[in-house]
This record gives C-alpha cells, structure tokens and sequence, in this order.
C-alpha cells in the first residue's frame, strides 16, 4: 500500500533522480507499487513539460502571425498611398500641359 509519506519520497526526487531510480529497475530503492507510482510521476512530468513547450510554440507561432497580418496590412496601405501619389502626380503633370 502506498502511504502518503511514500509518495513524498518519490515527489521530493527531480526528475533525474527519478530516471535514475527507474533505470536501476530492480536495484531500485522504490518497489512494487512504489516502482510503478515512480515511473507515473516521470511520465506525467515529461508530459506537462511537452505539453507546456507546445504551448510556447504554439504562442509563439500565434504571435508571428499576427505580426505577419499587420506588417502585410502595413504593406497595403503604403502600395495603396504609392498609386494614389502617382495617380495624383500623372494628373498634375498632363494637366499643366
């Protein structure tokens, strides 16, 4: 039966430590249900730090396309001021002739 001082002793290792134990199988200082608890709590440990890198990436990737948007926004409006100037400056030149 797993106690909760039992768990504490697993919970308190980093995670090296807990890969450490894991590899020495049955050298390992955790046994039985303890070994088992051992190997749950590596897993979900890599799995929230997966799962929190996808998040970065994600943001970040969410982040770039919305710069992306506006920058091409941006360039929109500067082709549109570019053909209305040249629009206004091809008027003006054949209109004082």
């Amino acid at each position: 039966m797993l106690t909760p001082e039992r768990k504490a002793a697993v919970d308190a290792l980093s995670d090296d430590e807990l890969a450490y134990e894991i590899q020495r199988g049955r050298a390992s200082r955790f046994q039985r249900e303890l070994y088992d608890y051992a190997v749950v709590q590596l897993e979900q440990r890599q799995q929230a730090k997966a799962d929190a890198a996808q998040q970065d990436t994600l943001q970040v990737a969410q982040e770039g396309l919305s710069a992306s948007k506006s920058q091409a926004r941006h360039t929109l409006i500067a082709w549109v001021v570019a053909a209305v100037l040249g629009a206004v400056t091809l008027y003006l030149t054949f209109k004082s002739k």
